[in-house]
């Protein structure tokens, strides 16, 4: 259905999931050892949910071995050949320990709300299960504690802590990424071979960046590497080689923009400008460590390009890196409201593109918060597409460049967090912020009204 939507478009490639987004516990394939553990909820299965649900007690101690496990990134990779368009993997770095975002926010934690009700209640999460599993409380993530109980057996971490995984290059922690590499990465980057073109890490700063870049390319020398962490305007390589003549680290930029902040910042404030003048000061597409100025102007207090003598120059020193920008569609990263002016949109991408770089959008899925409901989660909401279509049918661009820095078809809710860049909207009297009206989502991301209006709620019939 995904192949169908996207067969006629000029898309070269797609940037899709292989671990569940930013959640590096559960993935679109099965792997061994998650079975050999009996972290069976972690993986696609072929289950009639009509009877099985949230709400059923049961499903918490179904045999999950009686399905069979389906391989959809497989299935992805198939379809997407017979169109020729390459796939990159998104894979979340933080791993089965959730190392980033802690184990409240895993899949079958019961204060995960998003990972509860999309599979997280086929686990026993139950308070005998947790203090069997050494938890001090009688909430927790089996998956994570049954992972964690693994790798520090695996690499003879004993006796161990678990609050350690959480703890900056701890013994466990250290292990912890390794294991990452070595075990559940590199299991899926032999399996696949060159099938896969290259790899797009989320929480960069949590990989262990040498065995990851070994793995690749001891299985796919010719994949693509980039990691999400480091300096993000201008774009330039975060992560070069490691000595002069030897292979690289990075392949091409992670691309992302200053931070959405909630939706305080929509992706197409003119803030993020720079990213556009960084693929156009490349030197043939591609950019480096040396770059001036050095600052990140993505934190950027006050609009830096309205200087007479602004410029991006690169020094063609270390490894190179592709120009890359990765921009999602709408208010966050996978749901809220569509936000991009379509002639803004192509002129971006024209510019970066022309530039010899390279751009994605970050599209909303079917069924996602604030998207068309419906079943066909593989699939682009059709809004989404249809404004796809329209860019592309902009393309190429031949009058004059009409947004820049001072020019952005931008609204912000609630007035950007960097006091430039996009024009303020105040919300609807009843998405309103209100300090004695918040609440945690998944146990540790403060949330307000607004969020409830717009993403937190999967169901469109229960959002305001």
């Amino acid at each position: 259905q995904f192949a169908d939507q996207i067969k006629d478009l000029p898309i070269s490639y797609v940037i899709v999931g292989l671990s569940s987004g930013a959640s590096g516990d559960r993935y679109l394939s099965p792997h061994p050892k998650f079975i050999e553990l009996g972290i069976r909820a972690s993986t696609p299965k072929d289950i009639d949910l009509f009877n099985y649900t949230s709400s059923n007690p049961e499903s918490k101690t179904v045999d999950l071995n009686q399905f069979d496990d389906i391989d959809v990134f497989d299935d992805l990779l198939t379809e997407m050949a017979k169109i020729n368009v390459k796939v990159i993997a998104y894979m979340a770095a933080q791993g089965p320990a959730m190392l980033k975002h802690g184990e409240a926010s895993a899949f079958d934690h019961p204060d995960s709300t998003v990972g509860i009700t999309t599979g997280g209640y086929f686990s026993d999460n139950s308070a005998s299960d947790c203090l069997n599993l050494g938890a001090a409380s009688d909430k927790c993530s089996p998956s994570v504690r049954k992972w964690v109980k693994w790798v520090a057996e695996h690499y003879n971490i004993s006796p161990y802590n678990f609050d350690d995984a959480y703890v900056l290059n701890s013994n466990l922690q250290v292990a912890l990424k390794h294991a990452y590499a070595n075990i559940v990465l590199e299991y899926y980057v032999e399996k696949y071979g060159d099938r896969i073109a290259g790899f797009w890490f989320d929480q960069g700063g949590f990989a262990n960046k040498t065995e990851i870049f070994r793995v690749i390319r001891k299985h796919n020398p010719t994949a693509i590497i980039a990691y999400a962490s480091g300096a993000k305007i201008p774009l330039r390589n975060n992560h070069p080689a490691t000595t002069v003549g030897s292979d690289l680290m990075e392949d091409f930029t992670f691309g992302h923009m200053t931070p959405h902040k909630g939706g305080y910042n929509p992706p197409d404030g003119c803030y993020n400008y720079g990213m556009i003048l960084s693929a156009e000061s490349s030197l043939d597409g591609y950019v480096y460590k040396d770059v001036s100025p050095s600052n990140d102007l993505s934190q950027a207090t006050s609009n830096p390009y309205l200087a007479n003598d602004f410029s991006i120059k690169y020094e063609e020193t270390g490894s190179p890196s592709l120009a890359h920008v990765y921009l999602p569609f709408q208010e966050y990263w996978n749901s809220g409201d569509l936000v991009w002016n379509d002639l803004q949109a192509a002129e971006w991408m024209y510019r970066v593109t022309s530039a010899k770089g390279a751009f994605t959008w970050a599209v909303r899925r079917t069924g996602c918060a604030g998207c068309v409901s419906g079943t066909k989660q593989s699939e682009i909401n059709p809004p989404d597409l249809e404004a796809l279509k329209r860019i592309y049918d902009l393309l190429p661009i031949s009058d004059s460049f009409k947004y820049n820095s001072t020019n952005c078809d931008c609204l912000s809710t609630y007035g950007t967090t960097l006091g430039w860049g996009c024009a303020y909207e105040p919300p609807e009297e009843k998405c309103k912020n209100q300090d004695d009206w918040t609440f945690l989502l998944n146990g540790n991301n403060k949330k307000g009204c607004n969020c409830v209006c717009k993403a937190c709620t999967t169901a469109p019939s229960n959002r305001c």
